[in-house]
């Protein structure tokens, strides 16, 4: 419990292994955007070919538990949207608007 009050408040932290990530959605958004970018870097430097024999599974390893970091992130994300409450009805505002009906009935002249 003391580690929970020591962690900021804007992160979601588990003791079981599972990434931190943030409780904003729009900050869980960019936290996906970032790691994305990070995972797709490992993937261009790991098959440069650049990589030494030696580290090749440390990267590898790394570059999974980010690709890890960013499904639990999106899971998370798609908790958030799935408890979002959302408008149900009729949408008017997909209409035309302005527009008059024209009908087919000549008006009467009299």
């Amino acid at each position: 419990m003391t580690n929970e009050n020591n962690q900021s408040k804007d992160l979601v932290v588990f003791q079981s292994g599972v990434p931190a990530v943030p409780n904003d959605p729009e900050e869980l958004d960019n936290y996906i955007k970032k790691e994305t970018i990070m995972l797709n870097a490992f993937k261009v430097y790991l098959k440069s070919g650049k990589v030494p024999i030696e580290q090749f599974d440390k990267f590898l390893a790394q570059g999974q538990e980010l690709g890890e970091n960013i499904l639990y992130a999106k899971v998370e994300l798609g908790k958030f949207l799935r408890d979002t409450p959302s408008a149900q009805g009729k949408r008017t505002d997909l209409g035309s608007v302005g527009k008059k009906v024209k009908s087919k009935k000549r008006p009467l002249i009299i």
